[in-house]
């Protein structure tokens, strides 16, 4: 992302303007973070992750399995099918986001789970989950909402002032709640004063109240153990 790294209210220094401290000892605490559909922005580049409805979206599940496995193989096409709610249309689920979840958990959510999980047996970090559902107000032409897509995060940290007027054009009271929990957290984090946070409870950022909750797991831990028993969790570039 083109953003500045200096911003008046976060970092209000450059990182190479802050003094030395590379002699201070203690543990390395790091915020491991995703958006639920960080492939949804990414339709937009490339017209083959576009389904505009749930025959296109089976058409190209089927044949994304066929590349991976070799052969097809319907009983995991159906189980994949029920487990992500196919068919399932409403204003918050549609096929694009059937298949922008589907996709970001093989190739973000899960795998950062497990960097996350390894990474905290280090003797000098604290690593902590973040999962960020609250997703952009903007509606498709299909009448579905974008999801919580790439760089979706970082647009609110920063006051939504690089893609908008460009992918979208408003941005709601609900947008700005994003951005206000996102800040918040940022400097509690900081200040050591963030509830109930640890290296095995995660913290979501939900797209309807309460809209920051802490829970005893990992970001959609059920999916990811379905796509580790189907062979699935080596491959978290695979789209």
């Amino acid at each position: 992302m083109d953003y500045n790294v200096k911003e008046p209210f976060l970092l209000p220094q450059f990182p190479q303007d802050i003094p030395d401290q590379a002699n201070r000892s203690g543990r390395v605490e790091l915020i491991l973070s995703n958006t639920a559909q960080e492939n949804a922005f990414w339709w937009i580049f490339y017209e083959s992750n576009i389904v505009e409805s749930w025959t296109s979206v089976e058409e190209l599940l089927r044949g994304r399995l066929k590349t991976f496995l070799g052969e097809d193989n319907e009983t995991l096409l159906s189980d994949i099918k029920e487990k992500y709610r196919f068919g399932l249309h409403s204003e918050e689920w549609g096929p694009q986001k059937f298949w922008d979840t589907l996709t970001t958990d093989i190739r973000a959510t899960c795998p950062m789970n497990k960097l996350a999980e390894r990474l905290n047996t280090s003797p000098h970090l604290d690593v902590y989950r973040l999962y960020i559902e609250h997703s952009s107000s903007s509606v498709l032409d299909n009448g579905a909402r974008w999801g919580a897509w790439h760089g979706w995060d970082t647009e609110a940290m920063f006051g939504f002032k690089y893609y908008r007027g460009t992918y979208y054009n408003v941005t709601s009271k609900h947008d700005w709640e994003l951005a206000d929990q996102l800040r918040a957290l940022t400097k509690q984090f900081a200040k050591g004063e963030t509830e109930t946070w640890s290296g095995t409870d995660s913290i979501y950022l939900n797209n309807e109240m309460p809209w920051r909750e802490s829970r005893p797991d990992r970001p959609q831990h059920d999916f990811c153990d379905f796509w580790s028993t189907n062979g699935f969790d080596g491959w978290g570039w695979q789209n």
